[in-house]
């Protein structure tokens, strides 16, 4: 099956990522463009008026570096020597850059090409043979080596990369890493959509500092920490119906429950709610893409629980759901819950332990209190 389309498409949003990585760590007075003279142009927005002298060209690319697309970056850049101060090229993976004798041999190789005049390399021959001459183009060459910058970040540190610079700069008023990530993701989405738009209108993106700004304190206002310090008290009072319910129903974790609580119905009321609790949490965590720190959580969760049980067999202690219980849900948990700071926090480990009980939850993670049988307390 061709998959070309798949991989081009791919590339488009690495190079949103990559705009995005940029943005976020624009000055005051600058100008970035999507698919302007370069991937991404970083641009002195004072100079407008005057040279339209560019400050930075960013050349994207996803997938391998080779040779030959090397060679496409550096004659990019060489039509451009004269109007940037800074080149860099973010990429997928490692690029390697070739030694001196590249100098020599690519220099012969410019020169001495015979490929239609509209061709890239053509057009840098061009430069070089009527304004220019050999000894310049091996000059910039030998520049372009030594000053332009390589950063290799693949797309999940090119993400994590940009959450963090992100949350430095415009993210002091939180110190919630689920915070920054989901203020993050949005501004990326607001911002694909709007480079979207431009494209569907044949226009490059143009995003000013101010409109930057703009873009990320609607985020900040939209998202913050007092999402996730709502009351547990009033959650319980608007979920007790639903609790009540739930309790009558026959589903794991109700019966685990009352294997530890056997005759406090009001005790297996709280654990459901603190149960509910966290599944709020939790589905929130995976409508911004968090699966994989919510399993790596539910995995500690599980080590835990286990560690209790072997405890039992050290200590030679009679092992009982109440026991069980107790000894596992303050067993520490780390993020991506709320800072153990937080009034929420015990409320949020106990729900996560107690999720894990249910219906329906993954053998390989799934905890018991007890055996159903089990009438001891």
């Amino acid at each position: 099956m061709d998959n070309s389309g798949i991989i081009s498409q791919y590339g488009f949003e690495y190079q949103k990522l990559a705009f995005l990585y940029c943005a976020i760590q624009i000055n005051n007075t600058d100008i970035i463009t999507y698919e302007g003279q370069d991937d991404v142009d970083i641009e002195e927005e004072k100079t407008l008026w005057k040279f339209q002298t560019l400050k930075s060209l960013c050349q994207v690319k996803s997938g391998d570096v080779t040779l030959p697309i090397f060679k496409k970056i550096i004659l990019n850049w060489l039509l451009k020597m004269e109007q940037a101060e800074r080149f860099i090229c973010i990429s997928e993976n490692i690029v390697l850059l070739p030694d001196e004798s590249f100098i020599e041999t690519f220099s012969k190789e410019i020169i001495e090409s015979n490929k239609k005049k509209d061709a890239l390399i053509s057009r840098v021959k061009v430069k070089y043979s009527t304004q220019k001459s050999t000894d310049d183009l091996k000059a910039d060459i030998g520049r372009l080596l030594s000053k332009a910058e390589f950063l290799c970040l693949n797309v999940d540190t090119l993400v994590e990369e940009s959450i963090k610079k992100f949350a430095d700069v415009y993210c002091a008023d939180s110190k919630s890493e689920v915070i920054f990530r989901e203020r993050y993701l949005m501004l990326y989405d607001n911002i694909h959509k709007n480079i979207t738009q431009s494209i569907l209108r044949k226009e490059k993106y143009v995003l000013q500092y101010r409109d930057l700004v703009r873009e990320i304190y609607a985020t900040l206002e939209a998202i913050s920490d007092s999402k996730y310090e709502k009351s547990f008290t009033e959650f319980k009072k608007r979920s007790f119906s639903t609790m009540a319910k739930i309790l009558h129903s026959q589903s794991d974790a109700v019966k685990q429950l009352k294997l530890v609580f056997p005759q406090d119905e009001k005790s297996v009321l709280l654990g459901l709610t603190e149960q509910m609790f966290y599944e709020d949490l939790r589905q929130h965590f995976i409508s911004i893409n968090m699966q994989t720190e919510i399993r790596e959580l539910e995995n500690l969760a599980k080590y835990n629980y286990d560690r209790t049980l072997q405890e039992f067999v050290g200590y030679g202690t009679t092992r009982t759901p109440f026991a069980t219980y107790q000894n596992t849900i303050d067993k520490p948990l780390s993020k991506p819950l709320p800072p153990e700071n937080s009034p929420n926090f015990p409320y949020y480990r106990h729900g996560c332990y107690i999720h894990l009980t249910d219906t329906d939850i993954d053998e390989n993670l799934k905890i018991k209190w007890g055996e159903i049988e089990d009438e001891t307390n």
